[in-house]
């Protein structure tokens, strides 16, 4: 990964995304000296979002699955638990 200073980035910000965009190049932002965002293909957002994704169904699923080894609760004392 490429580091480079926003002040660099904004000042040739058009070559920045070309390199990003079509040579698949990653580029690390920095201020004064350290990193602080980095820029990246679409390809490797949208990537990055798949895998946010598919952690937080994990997640789910391991919760729902906790709550079925819990055993049911009956309607009202559900409505007891919260207050209504």
């Amino acid at each position: 990964m490429t580091s480079m200073p926003i002040t660099a980035a904004r000042d040739d910000l058009s070559e920045v995304v070309n390199r990003v965009a079509y040579s698949k190049e990653r580029i690390c932002l920095t201020r004064h000296g350290k990193d602080v965002a980095c820029v990246v293909s679409v390809e490797e957002a949208r990537l990055l979002d798949l895998i946010e994704d598919r952690l937080d169904l994990s997640d789910a699923l391991e919760a729902l699955k906790e709550l079925h080894e819990q055993g049911s609760v009956s309607w009202d004392d559900l409505k007891a638990d919260l207050g209504v």
